[in-house]
């Protein structure tokens, strides 16, 4: 069964559920496993627990919460932390001004936060940047490179490449395999 609600505070819902169009809540919005055919924004927070989004996925003032899910575009949280396990994206991952956790996510773009990054298997295709804080992997596949604006790299185990940067800070690599950088 599926039990779907929409109100002031946003839109929730249980079970399995599709949507032929667009998803936009001025709250919250909270799915279990969902197909979304085109965006998923919010002006709240964002929690979807499986499927599939075939557009972007936008919170303009919360979080985002994401488990096995297929996102065909980005995903941002203007003032809220990412955090997805499983799944993969097919654009970047980016939050405002707030920490970024992926675990076992294939990002075919690159990451950015204003916050610590912290990846744990999976691939990203792109750069991962901190601005301010420290960017630590274990177990990922690198291929754009790494930076941190004013914190430290620690990058342990996966295939690497590109060029990486932690200012005057320290950069350290353990078991990785180095292509190229």
């Amino acid at each position: 069964p599926i039990t779907i609600e929409a109100g002031s505070s946003g839109i929730s819902g249980t079970g399995t559920s599709s949507f032929s169009a667009s998803v936009s809540s001025s709250g919250n919005v909270q799915l279990g496993t969902a197909t979304i055919a085109e965006s998923l924004t919010a002006s709240g927070s964002i929690t979807l627990g499986g499927g599939s989004v075939r557009g972007a996925v936008s919170s303009s003032s919360g979080s985002v919460q994401l488990t096995s899910v297929a996102v065909s575009g980005s995903v941002t949280a203007n003032s809220g932390a990412i955090t997805i396990s499983g799944g993969s994206v097919g654009g970047n991952v980016s939050s405002a001004s707030n920490p970024v956790q992926l675990t076992d996510v294939s990002v075919t773009g690159g990451v950015s936060a204003g916050g610590k990054i912290t990846l744990t298997g999976g691939t990203v295709t792109g750069l991962v940047e901190s601005g301010c804080c420290d960017v630590v992997t274990n177990g990922t596949n690198l291929e754009g490179g790494a930076r941190s604006g004013s914190s430290s790299l620690s990058i342990t185990g996966g295939t690497v490449r590109g060029d990486f940067s932690a200012v005057n800070n320290p950069a350290t690599f353990s078991n990785v395999t180095m292509i190229s950088g």
